[in-house]
C-alpha cells in the first residue's frame, strides 16, 4: 500500500464518525462543478412491474476484474452480474472507511434485499448488471464523457428503468 493509500485509508476513519464533513465537502465540489439544472423526470411506473439497477461508489469489483487505482483515482466503472455471490466481491477503495462494506456489502451494493423484493413481487426485476465505481474521481471529464454514457448505454441496453444510486 502507498504513503497516499495509507494515508486515505486514516483519514476515512478519523472523519468516519463526523458524516457532515465528507458531506459538505462533496456539496462543496458539487457546486464548484455544476454544469447547469439537474434534469428531473417523474417516476410513473409500479415498482412490481419496473427493472432497477444499482451503481454505488463503493470499489467493488469480483476478483478476475482490476482493481480500482486508489493512488490517482479511477474513473473507471466495473460490471457486476445480478447473480454475484456478494461475499466474493472484493473492495478497492481507501477514501471511506470500508470496514461494515466488507461485513455486509449489503450496505452499498444491496443485491440480496432487492432479490428478496423481487421474491416478494414488491420489485419486477432486477437488471442483469449493476455498476461499480471508485468514488474518488479527479478525473471528471473522464467521468462525465466516458464512463457514464458507457453505463447509461448499458442501462438502456437492459431495459432498466430506475437505478438506485449508493455513495460510499
Amino acid at each position: 500500500m502507498s504513503l497516499r493509500s495509507a494515508y486515505d485509508r486514516a483519514l476515512s476513519r478519523v472523519l468516519a464518525p463526523f458524516p457532515g464533513v465528507p458531506r459538505w465537502w462533496a456539496e462543496r465540489s458539487a457546486r464548484t462543478r455544476a454544469q447547469g439544472p439537474v434534469p428531473w423526470a417523474p417516476f410513473t411506473k409500479r415498482l412490481s412491474e419496473s427493472r432497477c439497477a444499482v451503481i454505488t461508489t463503493g470499489g467493488f469489483h469480483l476478483a478476475d476484474q482490476p482493481e480500482f487505482d486508489c493512488d490517482h483515482g479511477d474513473p473507471s466503472f466495473r460490471a457486476i452480474p445480478a447473480g454475484a455471490d456478494l461475499t466474493r466481491l472484493h473492495i478497492t477503495h481507501t477514501h471511506y472507511d470500508t470496514r461494515d462494506a466488507r461485513r455486509d456489502p449489503n450496505i452499498l451494493l444491496p443485491l440480496d434485499r432487492l432479490r428478496e423484493l423481487v421474491r416478494e413481487g414488491a420489485l419486477g426485476s432486477l437488471a442483469p448488471t449493476h455498476y461499480s465505481l471508485m468514488g474518488y474521481i479527479p478525473q471528471i471529464e473522464a467521468l462525465v464523457e466516458e464512463t457514464a454514457p458507457a453505463m447509461v448505454e448499458g442501462l438502456r441496453r437492459e431495459e432498466v428503468d430506475f437505478v438506485l444510486l449508493t455513495p460510499a
